[in-house]
């Protein structure tokens, strides 16, 4: 999951324009762990490439229970009946300031929560919200909720 994974030429490639390039390129390969406690693990793998106009980036998320030796998807970190949805929806209307109609934040929050693309600390979960046809850069398209919007006595991880 954390070793570079390029192929040969393609990263010999990418290694020359780097080496070539101006003083504001970045390139980089790197993991972030965001939690890492009483068996759960949550972190994601970024790849990060920007050299002139050219801007690749890439963000791989992985979220595992060893309790349970399986992948933690984002329903598994809540008690049952509660509408993660509806949460996440409310969130992004009350403080994003998306162009977004009903309809096209119904979509992405319904892809949001069905892509199971997260990450997580003990604070909050980050979801990947871009519904088609909006146009922002890619830091914006991770939405950070609070866990207090769910309700702490709502999160299975802390329980």
């Amino acid at each position: 999951m954390v070793t570079l994974n390029f192929g040969l030429e393609d990263f010999k490639v990418k290694a020359e324009n780097y080496n070539g390039a101006d003083e504001k390129s970045q390139y980089g390969h790197y993991v972030n762990i965001f939690t890492n406690i009483g068996g759960y693990l949550s972190m994601a793998i970024f790849e990060d490439l920007r050299i002139g106009n050219l801007i690749e980036f890439d963000r791989t998320t992985f979220n595992y229970d060893f309790n349970q030796n399986k992948e933690i998807l984002l329903s598994d970190i809540f008690e049952d009946g509660v509408d993660i949805s509806n949460v996440i929806k409310s969130y992004i209307k009350e403080n994003m300031k998306f162009p977004l109609t009903e309809e096209i934040l119904e979509i992405g929050v319904v892809e949001a929560v069905n892509a199971n693309n997260f990450y997580f600390d003990e604070y909050g979960v980050v979801v990947y919200f871009s519904p088609e046809g909006l146009k922002w850069d890619d830091y914006q398209k991770w939405v950070y909720v609070p866990f207090e919007l769910f309700g702490v006595e709502n999160i299975k991880l802390f329980n």
